[in-house]
C-alpha cells in the first residue's frame, strides 16, 4: 500500500496523444507536485480506439500510442523526475473487432476453440437451426438482403479463407472448405490435394468440447492449413484455380450462403442483438464481448503484461475498470491482490448513496465518483429545493417525481436495450421452474416480467452474493427490498413465484441452474442501473442539472457540512487511500460547468424568471 499518494494526474492516451507525448508532459507535473500520472489502457486496443477501453490483446502495448518503446521512454521520464505511474486496466470485456486473436480462434474453431471458455458466451443458448453458434449482429440489413447486395465476399489467400464484409473479416472454419478444395483438385487431377481437402472434411466436428478432441483438431487443422499453402506457394496453377473457384463461389449466392451457414458464428442485423444476442456484453454495447476473468487462466492472460510492470517498476498503481460486470468481483479482487501485494489499487465501483464498499474487497478505494458528488452538495443552496422544484415542474407542466422518471427510464433499458440479457434470464428461470412443479406452469412472458420487476426494485448497482460464502446483510436487503418493490409495482404477477426468485437470488435453492441464475442476475443490474440512470433518466429529468452525476441521485438535493465532515470521517478511517475526484473523465460535465450550474441554486427566483 502505498501512504505516499499525494495527487494524480489522468492522461487520455490516443492515437494523437501517444505514450512519447505523455512522456513530454512528465517534467511539467512534477513542477505541479503530482506524484503519480494516471494513464487511460496502454494495452492493444482496435485500430484507430481514441479511448483505450476496446482492448483486442492484453499481452502487448498498444502500436498506435507508441507500443513498447513508447511505454519504455514513458517509464524512464517517470523515474528521472521522481514520479509514479497508475495504469488503467480492463477485465470485464474485450473488443471483437479485427485483430482480437483470442475471439478470431473462437469463431474458427467454435467451442473446440482453446478459448472457447475465456468468453462468457452461451452455447447452450443456440436455437435449434444453429447450434454453437455466435451470433454475430453486425449487418446493416437483413442477412438475405446483404447478401443479394454482393456485400459478403470470399476471399483466398494461399490456402487460407476469410469472409469480408466491408471493414469486417471474419475466419472461416477449416472443414467447411473441403468441398471447395475437392473440386479444385478433382479439376487438375491434383491427388494431394485432394487428401487434403479429404482430410479437412474429416476434422474433429467445431462444436466438440471434449479436450482429446480439441487438441487432435489444433494439430490437424494447423499441419493441413500448412500443407496447403505449401501447395499453393509451390504450385501457382493450384493457387490461381483456388483463386477461380472463390469468385465463382462469390457468383453464386446460393453456394456463398451455404458456405457461411457453415460457419461458428452467425451473421445477422445489428437490431437481432435486442433479444436474440448469446454472449455477455459491456452494458449493450454489441463489439465488446464479456471475459470469464473468474478462470485463473484468463486471468493469467489478461493481467500478464500489468503484473510485469508493476514488477519491474514501470507502474505502482491500477485503476480496475468496471468491477461490476464481473462474475465474482470478491474473488477477482483477491486474486489481484495476492498477485500484487503492494500495488495502490482502485476502482472504478459507483456506490448509491449510503452505500458501502464491501469490506472484505482487499482494494484501497474507488476513483472518487462519491467524493465528488458530496463535496458538491456544499454548494448547493439547501433553502431553495422547493422552489427551483416548483420552477422545473411549471415549465414542464407536470410534476413527475424523480422516482418515476428513474423507473421508467430503468424500464426502458432492460426492455430494449438489453432484451438480451434478459432473454438469457428467462431461458434460465424456465429451465429452473421445470423441475420445481409449483412454478412451472408460469409462461415465459411472466417470467420475463418477474425478473425485469425485480431488476427495477433495486436500489443500488448490483449485490455480491457468491457461492459457499455468507450472504452479507446489505446484499440480504437489497434483494428483499427488490423483491418486495416488484409485488407493489405489478400486484398482478404471483407473489410466490417472486419471492421463490428472491430465494434464487439469495442462493437459497440448490442446484447448478439456480446458482447460474443468480449470478447472471447480478450481472443484469449493473447495466439496468447504467443505461436506465446515467444514460437516460439524467436526460429526462432536469431540475439542478450538476446533480445528474454519476454516482449521483438527482432526488437527493445537498450536503450539509456536517454531512460532509462525517463522510470524510468515513473514509479516512475505511478507506483512506481512495481517490478524491471532483472531475473524471467518465462525469458528464466537468467540475467547472457544475460549479457554475449549482449557483442557480441560490438564484430560484432570477433563474425562473430568466426561464
Amino acid at each position: 500500500m502505498q501512504a505516499d499518494a499525494v495527487a494524480t494526474y489522468r492522461v487520455q492516451l490516443t492515437p494523437a496523444f501517444t505514450l512519447d507525448a505523455a512522456a513530454e508532459l512528465v517534467p511539467y507535473l512534477a513542477r505541479l507536485g503530482i506524484s503519480h500520472l494516471y494513464t487511460s489502457p496502454s494495452q492493444q486496443a482496435a485500430k484507430g480506439s481514441t479511448n483505450g477501453y476496446d482492448v483486442i490483446d492484453p499481452a502487448t502495448v498498444n502500436a498506435e500510442l507508441g507500443g513498447q518503446r513508447g511505454h519504455d521512454k514513458l517509464s524512464r521520464s517517470l523515474r528521472t523526475h521522481g514520479l509514479r505511474r497508475m495504469a488503467d486496466i480492463v477485465p470485464n470485456h474485450m473488443a471483437i473487432s479485427g485483430g482480437n486473436p483470442w475471439w478470431y480462434r473462437v469463431l474458427k474453431h467454435g467451442r473446440a476453440s482453446r478459448h472457447a471458455t475465456w468468453f462468457d458466451v452461451d452455447w447452450e443458448a443456440s436455437e435449434a437451426n444453429w447450434p454453437n453458434r455466435v451470433l454475430l449482429p453486425v449487418l446493416g440489413d437483413q442477412f438475405g438482403r446483404v447478401l443479394e447486395a454482393g456485400e459478403l465476399r470470399l476471399s483466398h489467400a494461399q490456402g487460407q479463407f476469410t469472409l469480408h464484409y466491408h471493414d469486417n473479416t471474419f475466419p472461416v472454419e477449416p472443414s467447411s472448405t473441403a468441398d471447395m478444395l475437392l473440386r479444385v483438385a478433382d479439376a487438375l487431377g491434383h491427388m494431394t490435394l485432394a487428401f487434403l481437402a479429404e482430410s479437412l472434411r474429416w476434422l474433429p466436428h467445431p462444436g466438440t468440447s471434449i479436450e482429446s478432441f480439441v487438441t487432435r483438431r489444433y494439430r490437424d487443422q494447423t499441419v493441413l492449413g500448412e500443407l496447403v499453402a505449401r501447395v499453393c506457394t509451390e504450385e501457382p496453377d493450384v493457387a490461381a484455380a483456388i483463386d477461380a473457384e472463390t469468385q465463382r463461389m462469390n457468383a453464386s449466392l446460393q453456394e456463398l450462403g451455404e458456405l457461411i451457414e457453415k460457419q461458428n458464428y452467425r451473421l445477422a442485423h445489428w437490431r437481432a442483438a435486442d433479444l436474440d444476442l448469446g454472449y455477455r456484453r459491456f452494458f449493450n454495447i454489441n463489439s465488446l464481448v464479456g471475459l470469464r476473468v473468474e478462470l485463473p487462466e484468463v486471468f493469467d492472460a489478461v493481467h500478464a503484461l500489468p503484473l510485469q510492470w508493476l514488477r519491474d517498476g514501470d507502474i505502482h498503481a491500477l485503476r480496475v475498470d468496471h468491477p461490476d460486470g464481473l462474475r465474482d468481483p470478491a474473488q477477482y479482487m483477491q486474486r489481484l491482490r495476492e498477485a500484487a501485494p503492494e500495488a495502490w489499487i482502485v476502482i472504478e465501483k459507483i456506490l448509491e448513496p449510503g452505500e458501502q464498499l464491501p469490506p472484505d474487497w482487499p482494494v484501497d478505494g474507488t476513483t472518487g465518483y462519491d467524493f465528488a458528488n458530496v463535496v458538491q452538495g456544499l454548494f448547493v443552496d439547501p433553502a431553495n429545493e422547493a422552489a427551483l422544484t416548483r420552477c422545473y415542474h411549471d415549465f414542464l407542466g407536470n410534476d413527475t417525481p424523480w422516482q418515476q422518471v428513474l423507473q421508467t427510464s430503468k424500464r426502458c433499458a432492460l426492455n430494449e436495450l438489453l432484451g438480451s440479457e434478459v432473454s438469457r434470464l428467462t431461458s434460465l428461470l424456465w429451465n429452473i421452474c421445470e423441475q420445481h412443479w409449483r412454478y412451472r406452469d408460469f409462461t415465459r412472458a411472466v417470467f420475463t416480467q418477474a425478473i425485469v420487476e425485480i431488476a427495477l426494485g433495486f436500489e443500488v448497482y448490483r449485490s455480491y452474493v457468491q457461492p459457499d460464502t455468507p450472504v452479507a446483510a446489505a446484499d440480504r436487503r437489497y434483494i428483499e427490498a427488490a423483491v418486495a418493490a416488484a409485488g407493489a409495482t405489478n400486484p398482478t404477477l404471483d407473489t410466490e413465484l417472486l419471492q421463490f426468485i428472491g430465494k434464487l437470488l439469495l442462493l437459497e435453492v440448490k442446484g447448478k441452474l439456480e446458482q447460474e441464475f443468480a449470478l447472471r442476475f447480478q450481472q443484469l443490474t449493473g447495466p439496468a442501473m447504467a443505461k436506465g440512470l446515467e444514460d437516460t433518466a439524467f436526460y429526462r429529468y432536469n431540475r439542478l442539472l450538476a446533480l445528474n452525476e454519476v454516482g449521483g441521485d438527482a432526488g437527493h438535493w445537498s450536503c450539509t457540512p456536517a454531512e460532509f465532515h462525517a463522510w470524510c470521517s468515513a473514509a479516512q478511517r475505511e478507506r483512506p487511500l481512495s481517490l478524491l475526484a471532483t472531475s473524471t473523465h467518465d462525469t458528464k460535465r466537468s467540475e467547472d460547468v457544475r460549479a457554475r450550474l449549482v449557483v442557480l441554486s441560490e438564484i430560484p427566483q432570477r433563474w425562473s424568471d430568466t426561464v
